[in-house]
C-alpha cells in the first residue's frame, strides 16, 4: 500500500495528538505526606478499585 502524505501536514497532526494526550493527562501530586521525614512509609500492596488508589503503609508509628 502507498500511502503520501505531505511531511509538513503529518508533523502537524502528531504535534496536535502529542499535546492533546498531554493536556489530558493527570499530574500526580502529594495528598499528604504520611510519614514526614527521610525514612518514608513504605507503601505497598497498591490495588486500584474503581480509579481509586488503595495501598498499605507505616506512618512511622503503627507500623504497616
Amino acid at each position: 500500500m502507498n500511502c503520501k502524505i505531505p511531511t509538513k501536514k503529518a508533523a502537524i497532526v502528531i504535534l496536535l495528538v502529542s499535546l492533546s494526550t498531554i493536556a489530558n493527562a493527570q499530574v500526580p501530586y502529594l495528598v499528604k505526606d504520611i510519614n514526614p521525614g527521610p525514612n518514608g512509609s513504605g507503601p505497598y500492596e497498591l490495588t486500584n478499585v474503581n480509579g481509586t488508589l488503595f495501598f498499605r503503609a507505616t506512618d512511622g508509628i503503627n507500623g504497616i
